[in-house]
C-alpha cells in the first residue's frame, strides 16, 4: 500500500492526522491492554459450554477476543486430509445488563501445499493455524465482542460445537479455547473465575 503525504509544512497536522490513521489501521495497533486471559482445555464433547464470572464492580468498557489450540496428534487415524473441518466457539457475555452472542468460525484444517510431482503439485487440508512453542498450532484469533460491566456481575460463555453435519470428532483436536478481555480502563475485569461446565445442544 503506498500512502503520500503533504510536504507543505504548513500541512504538519494533516501529516500527523494521517500517521495516527494508518497506525490504528496496522494489526495489534490501537488494541486495549489485556485485562484478564481466560483459557480451559475442551472436553471435545459436542454443545459443552465454558464460562468464567467476574464479581468486581466496574463500568467499563471491555472487548473479547477469541482464540483456540488445536492439537495435530487428534486428527491422526480418521481425519480425511481430502476434507476440511471446521468449530464453532460461540462467545457470549451475560449479567450487567448484557445480552450478547456471536458466532466465530475456526478452521480445525486447511489446505497446505506439500510439493510438486512431474509438474502437478500436491495439497492436502492439515491441523490449522501457525506451530506454537507448545507443539500445538493457533489459527488467528477473532474479536468476539464488547461489553460494558455496568457495576453487576459478568459471565462469559465459550459455547463449542460444529458447523451441522459435520463430523463431531473434530472438537477433539480443539486443545485449548482461550478468551482474551481487553480494557485500558483502571477498573476493568481482572478477576474471573470458571463456573461448572454445562452442555447445550
Amino acid at each position: 500500500m503506498f500512502i503520500a503525504f503533504p510536504t507543505d509544512i504548513c500541512n504538519q497536522h494533516s501529516i500527523l492526522t494521517a500517521g495516527l490513521l494508518v497506525l490504528l489501521l496496522l494489526p495489534g495497533c490501537g488494541s486495549a491492554p489485556v485485562a484478564a486471559t481466560l483459557e480451559a482445555r475442551p472436553s471435545g464433547t459436542y454443545g459443552e459450554e465454558i464460562s468464567w464470572t467476574s464479581s468486581k464492580s466496574s463500568t467499563a468498557r471491555h472487548t473479547v477476543d477469541v482464540e483456540i489450540e488445536i492439537d495435530e496428534a487428534q486428527l491422526l487415524g480418521w481425519a480425511k486430509t481430502t476434507f476440511s473441518y471446521s468449530a464453532f466457539i460461540d462467545v457470549s457475555v451475560q449479567g450487567g445488563g448484557n445480552v450478547d452472542e456471536q458466532w466465530k468460525n475456526f478452521k480445525i484444517t486447511e489446505e497446505r501445499v506439500l510439493g510438486e510431482d512431474e509438474g502437478v503439485i500436491k495439497v492436502a487440508f492439515l491441523a490449522a493455524g501457525e506451530l506454537q512453542e507448545s507443539g500445538f498450532r493457533k489459527p488467528e484469533s477473532q474479536r468476539a465482542l464488547s461489553f460494558k460491566a455496568r457495576g453487576d456481575d459478568v459471565t462469559l460463555v465459550a459455547h463449542i460445537r460444529t458447523p451441522q453435519g459435520a463430523d463431531r470428532k473434530a472438537l477433539r483436536a480443539i486443545r485449548v479455547v482461550r478468551l482474551i478481555v481487553r480494557s485500558g480502563a483502571k477498573d476493568s475485569l481482572t478477576d474471573w473465575t470458571e463456573q461448572p461446565r454445562k452442555t447445550r445442544k
